[in-house]
């Protein structure tokens, strides 16, 4: 009889041992438990109870299983139809895992791997980000690119990463995802490809808890607010903003546009752009005094459609007008000769064949511009925008950091983006970099 108890109580035991080992590790593959804490209510209001969630968890062996699916997919045609790209980029963790199964599968299609830094304030809001390190890729390898993330949700970073690779001359991108979320009403648009699709909002292998996203709750939509108010920036007391003129559809299309195009118009999407720079400007500074203006048409359109919404004089000034490019106006990038636009890129010294500009005649007018700036008693005291272009915008960066070393081709300066110069002390200084897109605020 004890033999026999004993041998109950072992084999019980071992069937628990069992049942318990299966439930955790299932427990463990498929959910994390999370806990909402209960925020402050206003006086009247009943108080909120905390929330227990299951999250769904997504287990390594189905994540490789649906990369492989989706890339033999591919590979063979059987999807709509045959994509074969010329570079993979993945974004983030997730992108970078999936892209190489990708790049694996598809006769080692060469793979990049880009990611963003996130910033936030001191109360732990995010408030913009940066990319972590320029994007430079072989012309001949943005033919055809396969833009990879390991899940996909309202679209957005997608987009601006498209947009990203778009400003540096890809042709064709497609976007590709390993989990495609569905349902949510604020999807910019449907990926190309995906792996597998569901409704809920899966925890990825590549994600610790503190990675879930909170942005579906109305209760954090604050957190997406970017306002110049968080970063607590000096006022336009002392400095001025500088800007290079919004979209126009050269600049859509990659080409080359210089002083040698002076009625290109910025297009719909500039005087979108141009609009929600005035409102930004109206809300964070107030009311403009002056703006200071490259003659040409896109940065006069430019000015005119932000002084609509922030008001402001506008005076010309040729000192801001563009470099002139020579034999290479309204090309487009990719018709450039290789060896003329390596040079180019390479060496900011390089005079553009038929160009009447040098760089050091462009520092000339950029530093004559600033000096002007800095002694003067216009950006003491005013609110003050100057809108130029890329080339001229770039060398003024460059003048005003002191890295006459750094290429300043190398320094981003992209449509509608703002830079505050701040002047103190008989120098000047630029403590942020600004995108104001779609009516949202990424500061770098």
């Amino acid at each position: 009889m004890i033999i026999e108890g004993i041998i109950e109580n072992l084999a019980a035991s071992a069937i628990g041992a069992i049942f318990l080992y299966i439930a955790s590790k299932l427990l463990n593959d498929w959910f994390y438990i999370g806990f909402r804490i209960p925020q402050k209510t206003k006086k009247g209001e009943k108080e909120k109870k905390s929330v227990i969630k299951l999250y769904r968890r997504f287990p390594w062996r189905h994540a490789y299983k649906y990369a492989k699916n989706t890339a033999e997919t591919m590979k063979n045609g059987t999807a709509e139809e045959l994509y074969e790209p010329t570079i993979i980029v993945g974004i983030g963790r997730g992108g970078a895992i999936y892209g190489s199964i990708f790049s694996y599968y598809m006769k080692e299609t060469p793979l990049l791997a880009l990611d963003r830094k996130y910033l936030y304030d001191e109360q732990g809001k995010r408030i913009g980000e940066d990319w972590y390190y320029p994007i430079n890729i072989p012309k001949e390898l943005l033919q055809k690119v396969l833009l990879v993330a390991g899940e996909y949700h309202s679209g957005k970073t997608m987009q601006q990463f498209k947009q990203r690779l778009i400003g540096i001359g890809a042709k064709e991108i497609r976007t590709c995802v390993l989990y495609y979320q569905t349902g949510l009403s604020n999807q910019i648009e449907v990926p190309d490809y995906y792996g597998i699709t569901s409704k809920h909002d899966y925890l990825m292998p590549w994600q610790e808890k503190q990675f879930l996203r909170t942005w579906k709750d109305s209760n954090d939509a604050k957190v997406r607010e970017y306002t110049l108010k968080s970063l607590e920036m000096e006022s336009l007391k002392d400095g001025f903003f500088l800007m290079r003129h919004a979209q126009t559809d050269a600049n859509a299309q990659d080409r080359f546009i210089g002083s040698g195009s002076p009625n290109e118009p910025i297009n719909t999407r500039g005087r979108i752009e141009a609009r929600n720079v005035g409102k930004f400007l109206q809300e964070t500074v107030g009311s403009l005094d002056i703006i200071y203006c490259s003659p040409m048409r896109r940065c006069l359109d430019t000015a005119r459609e932000i002084q609509s919404v922030a008001g402001g004089k506008i005076e010309e000034d040729e000192r801001l007008i563009e470099a002139n490019y020579g034999s290479w106006e309204g090309v487009n990038r990719v018709d450039i000769p290789k060896e003329e636009h390596e040079k180019y890129v390479n060496d900011q010294n390089y005079i553009i064949p038929g160009s009447t500009d040098t760089f050091l005649t462009l520092q000339g007018r950029a530093n004559s511009f600033l000096e002007e700036m800095l002694h003067s008693q216009t950006a003491h005291g005013k609110r003050v925008l100057v809108v130029t272009h890329k080339s001229l915008g770039r060398i003024m960066v460059q003048s005003i950091e002191n890295k006459e070393h750094q290429h300043f081709r190398s320094i981003p300066m992209e449509n509608a983006s703002l830079r505050k110069v701040v002047i103190k002390d008989q120098s000047m200084s630029i403590p942020y970099y600004i995108k104001v897109l779609d009516g949202e605020i990424v500061v770098n």
